[in-house]
């Protein structure tokens, strides 16, 4: 027989879990949409980025295991590149970001993670500029060492730089919004009294 300690935790995770599942969901599908609509005056990066990212700051901010995080890291880069979404020239050159982006998604969720609590404004600046930061970098790095040429390289620049940006912003702006409209805690079922 659980203890009421022990139903909270199980609740608790539960809660957690879903919350986690509703953010890969909704990062997994965002590119299946993108794709559907398949208009060439959308640009899906506009589409998809804020989404993605605001599953991300989302994620940090409520989620406790940061393990429920790593499928909404890896997974919406993949699926973007796969299904060709984000410009048909060099998206073979854009598997050669795939780490850079993962290691900007996380950049993003540690700086939330430590610092949201204390300032949501300075984890949002911090993050994304981390974010961008590194994936821009990465990416100057291997055109300079020619992995990454021709018009490849050209449409490449405003995805891996000021597009990141925007992208990151507009994601903390939908997350600060989201998380307000999220409870905290999980809401408890009180016990009916017979």
């Amino acid at each position: 027989m659980r203890t009421e300690a022990q139903t909270h935790s199980h609740r608790e995770t539960t809660t957690f879990i879903a919350l986690a599942m509703v953010l890969l969901v909704a990062t997994f599908a965002c590119p299946l949409l993108a794709r559907a609509l398949s208009n060439p005056a959308i640009n899906n990066q506009f589409l998809i980025g804020p989404i993605v990212n605001a599953a991300l700051i989302i994620g940090a901010v409520r989620l406790r295991r940061v393990t429920y995080l790593l499928p909404i890291i890896f997974l919406p880069s993949v699926t973007a590149i796969s299904l060709n979404l984000i410009f048909a020239v060099g998206n073979q050159f854009m598997l050669m970001m795939i780490p850079a982006i993962w290691l900007g998604n996380s950049l993003l969720v540690i700086s939330f993670k430590l610092l949201h609590s204390k300032s949501f404004v300075a984890a949002s600046v911090i993050g994304i500029l981390a974010k961008a930061g590194i994936i821009f970098a990465v990416f100057n790095i291997l055109v300079v060492m020619g992995a990454i040429f021709g018009p490849a390289e050209t449409a490449m620049w405003s995805v891996m730089g000021v597009n990141q940006l925007i992208t990151a912003t507009a994601g903390a702006a939908i997350a600060f919004g989201a998380i307000r409209l999220i409870p905290r805690k999980p809401v408890s079922i009180q016990k009916e009294s017979r």
